[in-house]
């Protein structure tokens, strides 16, 4: 069976280029999302949990959409940047040209 993924300009899916991606996409969130509610020794509660997704859907937006990052890069850093909104802290995107996943 086929996915189609269709879109419009404003969508999360408008920036991922294959279908296959969106389920990583989404397992990324998910992992973040599950590691910062561990990490806060937070009650897990629906308002919450859509609270951090939509804040990873903003950095998502930022990193693919205006930075033109990868989605292996953006989901390596995505607790890290979780975890400074839900803290209130600023953040930039890392700069650098080179990046291995996982290299912080």
């Amino acid at each position: 069976m086929d996915i189609i993924v269709r879109s419009n300009d404003n969508s999360l899916t408008s920036l991922i280029s294959e279908p296959a991606q969106l389920a990583r996409v989404t397992m990324g969130f998910h992992d973040s999302i599950v590691m910062s509610l561990a990490l806060d020794n937070a009650t897990v509660t629906d308002a919450e949990v859509k609270r951090r997704f939509d804040l990873c859907v903003k950095i998502f937006k930022l990193l693919r959409g205006d930075v033109k990052w990868g989605v292996a890069r953006i989901l390596d850093y995505l607790p890290e940047y979780l975890r400074a909104e839900i803290d209130g802290d600023s953040w930039e995107p890392d700069k650098r040209n080179c990046w291995i996943p996982s290299d912080g």
